[in-house]
């Protein structure tokens, strides 16, 4: 009975094409998402005003004052009241990035899923993975629509100083959220990088693509690393392509076995290039010299190989330095020492 129930690999490999369409599909919409949201809150951020703009001289406060006309709102205020003159597409570019963040989990646990169906994964990748895209899909949405909600509001309040800004923007369900994004979104990148370094070490993902998905997935906390998302979206599109077995080279050997299929080292693919050229009868190349130039030997005399000079030919004896005769200089030095 017992071999009735466990699954076999033609099972597990079925299984895996089943449900390869979902999570590609899942892949992609994450890497859309997260690319069209971020570049929408970019190009908002940049379109923003100014902080220059909106300085006043201490002249400038007291003549105002003096005149008895109201002081100008503040660099906190005017930025608050832009957001709430453009808080649509805020919260369009804010819930497209925790789309991102949801749809990401289906695809990753699809990678978890095969690469521990063939080799040791931590279980906790999965748990950080599903509690971090969560957390920071919930955070980001709720922390963005709350905070265009409450500039659009401020717009129409009649306080539009930087204190009441202040104010709005650290309203108690804005800061929850936010801090719940945060925290979800190191979650999502442990979770992450765990995943693609086990994916690749099994033989499901390239050095290449293993090495950019840990990328990826440390900007989710660093975002300086990428400003636009840009590397993780086309990551996921080729996670996606991966999965459908669309990339030029097709998918690795390990996706067609239920086994790991582990890259070769690099000592394992000299010796299988020696191996290739044995069969073809090619002659064996020699081993290339690395380090310094030959130096002396044990014995004190040049190591084989050494260029060696060529003996002078003996020079004639000049006259002026014939035996018996002092040489010139030798007066010159005799008077100096008496001097």
């Amino acid at each position: 009975m017992a071999d009735d129930v466990r699954p076999t690999d033609d099972d597990l490999l079925a299984r895996e094409a089943r449900n390869g369409p979902r999570s590609a599909l899942a892949a992609g919409v994450a890497g859309m998402c997260g690319l069209v949201g971020s570049i929408i809150t970019a190009l908002l951020n940049g379109r923003g005003p100014s902080s220059e703009a909106r300085v006043l001289t201490l002249g400038d406060t007291l003549s105002r004052a003096a005149a008895g006309r109201p002081q100008p709102p503040g660099h906190a205020a005017t930025l608050l009241i832009y957001q709430g003159n453009h808080a649509f597409a805020f919260t369009i570019g804010g819930l497209l990035i925790a789309i991102a963040a949801l749809a990401a989990y289906p695809a990753m646990a699809y990678l978890y899923s095969a690469a521990r169906a063939r080799g040791r994964v931590p279980a906790a990748a999965l748990v950080l993975t599903a509690i971090g895209a969560a957390g920071a899909g919930i955070g980001i949405g709720v922390s963005q629509t709350a905070l265009t909600l409450a500039a659009a509001n401020f717009v129409d309040a009649a306080d539009h100083t930087n204190s009441a800004a202040v104010d709005t923007q650290n309203g108690p369900l804005i800061i929850a959220a936010a801090t719940l994004g945060a925290i979800a979104s190191i979650l999502l990148a442990v979770g992450w990088l765990l995943i693609c370094l086990n994916a690749m070490r099994v033989g499901l993902l390239t050095r290449l693509m293993g090495i950019v998905g840990m990328f990826a997935g440390a900007t989710i906390v660093i975002r300086d690393l990428d400003p636009f998302g840009a590397i993780r979206s086309f990551w996921l599109a080729a996670l996606a392509l991966l999965i459908l077995g669309r990339l030029p080279k097709g998918r690795p050997p390990a996706w067609a076995v239920p086994e790991a299929v582990p890259w070769p080292s690099q000592q394992e693919i000299r010796e299988q290039r020696q191996a290739m050229r044995a069969e073809r009868g090619e002659p064996e190349r020699p081993a290339r010299r690395r380090g310094p130039a030959p130096g002396p030997d044990d014995n004190g005399g040049p190591k084989r190989g050494a260029k060696v000079p060529a003996p002078r030919a003996p020079q004639p004896r000049r006259e002026d330095t014939a035996p018996g005769r002092p040489h010139p200089s030798s007066k010159k030095r005799k008077r100096k020492r008496r001097t």
